[in-house]
Parts: structure tokens; sequence; C-alpha cells
């Protein structure tokens, strides 16, 4: 392919960034993002955290979702700067002061916040965090059970059910039974590439499902 890249491979052989890999996921599900919800509670039956499958509907799926920033930023942008709902205020008021029963351990709402993946419906928001070469360390693990405290602060006023959906490569660091705790269901890439294919750009005869490459990134 490009004969300046290592061994003539594509760039697609060579990251290790699971945003590539998540951008892929995006574009195989975006016009049927309950395929993939469908996906991750097929594969999670044994779970005692997901619940119940959720029904098709109006399902929407978002990638590099900045999730609190933007929030904020649509909620408010119809409001005075005086306002205390307003964007500017939401920003410099703490967050008990916005929501007094936060317990989390944030004081401002993390503007810069981004989700890999998100799955909207009427009432539940399920977030999708990846990895491919490297696993989650302790600080994005606790980082999850904060958001679930964040999330629900900003909708304080509303109804809203959060899931937190792990996905991970099976090799050639599988996550261990305490990492697994900090999510309601998890996902593998080799569990996606079992049932979808996806070749990225160039030639598809020339090359393996990114979806099961994924899997075996080193």
């Amino acid at each position: 392919m490009a004969k300046y890249l290592p061994e003539n491979k594509r760039w697609s052989e060579i990251t290790r960034d699971e945003r590539f890999f998540c951008a892929e996921l995006y574009q195989t599900f975006k016009d049927d993002p309950y395929g993939l919800v469908a996906l991750i509670w097929d594969n999670n039956k044994l779970s005692k955290k997901i619940g119940d499958k959720p029904k098709a509907g109006a399902w929407e799926l978002g990638f590099e979702v900045c999730y609190y920033r933007d929030v904020i930023h649509f909620r408010s942008s119809r409001l005075d700067n005086t306002h205390p709902e307003s964007c500017d205020s939401i920003r410099k008021l703490e967050i008990t002061s916005w929501d007094p029963s936060y317990s989390g351990s944030k004081t401002f709402f993390p503007m810069k916040r981004t989700f890999d993946l998100c799955l909207f419906s009427d009432e539940q928001l399920i977030v999708i965090e990846a990895k491919v070469q490297q696993g989650f360390n302790s600080d994005q693990l606790r980082s999850f059970e904060e958001d679930r405290k964040l999330i629900k602060a900003l909708h304080r006023e509303e109804e809203i059910d959060v899931k937190i959906i792990g996905l991970f490569s099976d090799t050639p660091n599988p996550p261990s039974s305490g990492v697994l705790e900090y999510f309601d269901g998890v996902l593998t890439w080799e569990m996606i590439g079992k049932k979808h294919q996806c070749y990225g750009s160039g030639d598809q005869k020339k090359q393996d499902n990114l979806f099961k490459f994924a899997c075996n990134v080193k």
C-alpha cells in the first residue's frame, strides 16, 4: 500500500488507536443503532447488572461524545448569560449547588470529558468505552463510577437509566474480574467481528476484517 510504511502495511494494520476502530464501529452501526444494542445484550445474558434487553425503537448512536459540554451548551444556548441555568453559570456553579443530592468527587462538571460511543433512547443512555492494545487504568475505571453520578446530577429532574459497557480485546491482556466489575456489560472486538464485516478503505479483498484485527493488536 504505502511504501514508506513498515512492510508496506496499511495504516489499519499498524494503528493501535481505539479511536480508529471506534470510528469504523460507528460507521457500521450508525444506520442501525439498535443492532449494536442487541449485540451488547445478546452477549451479556448472564450479567446481573445489565437488566432486561431494551426494545427496538428510536435509538441514536453518537461517536466521540463530549457529553457534559454539549448538553449544557444546548440547554442554555437560548438563555441570557446572567440566567442561573446558562452555560457560563453552570460551568462556574459547583455541582452540589446544581444538584444537592450529588455525592461524587467532582467540584464542577468536566466539560472536556468525551465518551468513545454513546447509544441514546428515550430513557436510556448506554456509554461504550473501548480499548484495543491497552487496558483501563485505575483512574479511568474510577471515572466511570463518577460518570454515573455526574450524568444523573446533570439530569437532576429527569429519569435516565445509565449503562456503561466496556469494549475490549481478548488478547494479549484480557480484562480481570476486578476490571469487569466497573461495567454493566462487556463486548470484545471478536464478538463484533463474528457478526459484522468491516474492511475500512482501500482494496477489501486484501484486508482482514478490522474488528477481528482489533483483537490481536500488540
